[in-house]
Formats: C-alpha cells, structure tokens, sequence
C-alpha cells in the first residue's frame, strides 16, 4: 500500500511540475512570417536538376551552369530569359508565378517551378 502511495505521489508531483514548466516565452505561429529562401538548379550533363520544383513566393531560383558547354534559361512563352551562362556561370531571379522553362541554345533541355 505505501508503494502505490509512494508511487501515485511521484506522479502527481511529475505531472504537476510538468504543467508548470513555462519559460515565460509565448509564440503566435500566426503572426510569424515565412522568411525568403534560396533554391539552387544545376546545369549539368544537358539538363536542369531539379528539373521541376515548388517554391515559396519571395524565394530566390538560382541557376548555375556546371555543365562544359554554356546554356541559357528562358521562360516558355519568352516572357523573361537568362544572359547566357557560361562554364561556372549563375543566374539568380526572385519569380512571382509558375512557369515552365527550357534552353533556347539547347531547346531539349526544359524544366518548370511552381510558386506557391
């Protein structure tokens, strides 16, 4: 019988300290913005890798050409396009829609991002 109480006590006494443990911090995951990030597509072996990938609005695309020949990224009605990259080159862009893509140098290459 003392083992039960002895043990009925120490629970209590965890549970109670439990629920009392509050450092005095309060957090509204309401209110807390999604800070912008970068996503990195490389070019390589004649294609976009990811190939296909979402994004967050405000996120920054990179593309970098690790590839031995240069390439270009162009938006699939032509409404924007990269300079042309060359071996190491990178292009950054902060996209606000979807968009499918693809190479104008090498029209075989394509990919396409979505922002959500």
């Amino acid at each position: 019988m003392n083992v039960l109480r002895i043990s009925l006590a120490a629970v209590s006494i965890s549970l109670l300290l439990a629920s009392c443990n509050n450092s005095g911090t309060t957090t509204n995951t309401e209110t807390q913005a999604i800070l912008p990030k970068s996503d990195t597509i490389i070019i390589s072996e004649m294609k976009y890798t990811p190939d296909n990938i979402t994004i967050n609005k405000g996120d920054t695309l990179v593309f970098i050409n690790n590839d031995i020949v240069s390439h270009d990224v162009t938006e699939e009605n032509k409404a924007w396009t990269s300079s042309e990259l060359k071996v190491g080159d990178a292009w950054k862009t902060v996209p606000e829609k979807s968009a499918n893509y693809y190479c104008s140098i090498h029209v075989v290459m394509k990919g396409a991002f979505t922002v959500k």
